[in-house]
């Protein structure tokens, strides 16, 4: 698992793809509290993209 400058071990989360969403990710949980998300590409999205990019799975 990747080390993040900043972010404890225990706040990142790996999270399989489930259902539609295509992707694992890893989820990490920042200091603001802002839900960012680390795809496999190196794409970091906020919660708000996030959703968005929901949507567009569906």
């Amino acid at each position: 698992m990747p080390v993040f400058p900043g972010i404890s071990r225990r706040a990142v989360h790996r999270r399989q793809g489930q259902g539609r969403w295509p992707y694992s990710s890893l989820e990490i949980r920042a200091k603001n509290m802002k839900t960012l998300l680390i795809f496999c590409d190196g794409f970091v999205a906020t919660e708000k993209e996030r959703n968005k990019a929901k949507k567009r799975a569906f």
